[in-house]
């Protein structure tokens, strides 16, 4: 069973240093049993960048209606009018991005970023710079916390999670000048249309 010393130290063996700004990516399962399951994770990250690091994750949105309105299709009337608002203070995170996620919004003194889709989450000193402002036609590019943490010299982390996971990668999309690029739209809510 894995230990906040253990993960600290382990954290500190991959070069993980005091004053890091780490986007981290993780299986909770690849890492295995830990005491006191992914607070102690959460606990570690911030051990080992220390009081002046910061931790980042991809929250997103447990309910974000992304799948059901991809390439222009439209939520029906029922839908958009009983689908719930995105609240950063209260919404819970994408499983799909890992449940480590949803333990870092709750870490004390945590700040999310209030885009309903690409919602990241920061506890540290770099917090608020990074996730505010996130408006909702800045989801991963220009403008966006993903920008903020390449230009401040970010590290991505990753914990037993795949290469193609590094959110830095979708902002390396947004931003390239490739000819005919496609962009993907959907909808938040309210008729809101955003670029993904």
């Amino acid at each position: 069973m894995h230990t906040r010393k253990a993960i600290t130290e382990a954290l500190q063996k991959l070069g993980v240093q005091t004053g890091d700004l780490l986007m981290v990516h993780a299986s909770l399962k690849a890492i295995g049993p830990v005491e006191g399951g992914a607070e102690t994770v959460v606990a570690a990250l911030r051990s080992a960048v220390g009081p002046t690091g910061t931790v980042m994750g991809y929250a997103s949105w447990d309910r974000s209606p992304y799948e059901e309105t991809l390439n222009g299709a439209r939520l029906d009337d029922e839908a958009r009018r009983t689908w719930l608002p995105f609240d950063p203070a209260t919404a819970g995170t994408y499983r799909g991005f890992g449940l480590l996620n949803q333990f870092l919004v709750q870490a004390p003194g945590a700040r999310r970023s209030a885009h309903p889709d690409a919602s990241m989450v920061a506890v540290g000193p770099l917090a608020e710079t990074l996730t505010e402002p996130h408006e909702l036609g800045h989801a991963l590019g220009e403008g966006s916390p993903v920008e903020r943490f390449v230009r401040l010299g970010g590290k991505a982390l990753l914990l037993g999670a795949p290469l193609n996971s590094v959110t830095a990668l979708h902002y390396a999309e947004a931003v390239a000048d490739i000819p005919n690029k496609r962009w993907v739209t959907y909808e938040i809510g309210h008729h809101t249309p955003v670029c993904r």
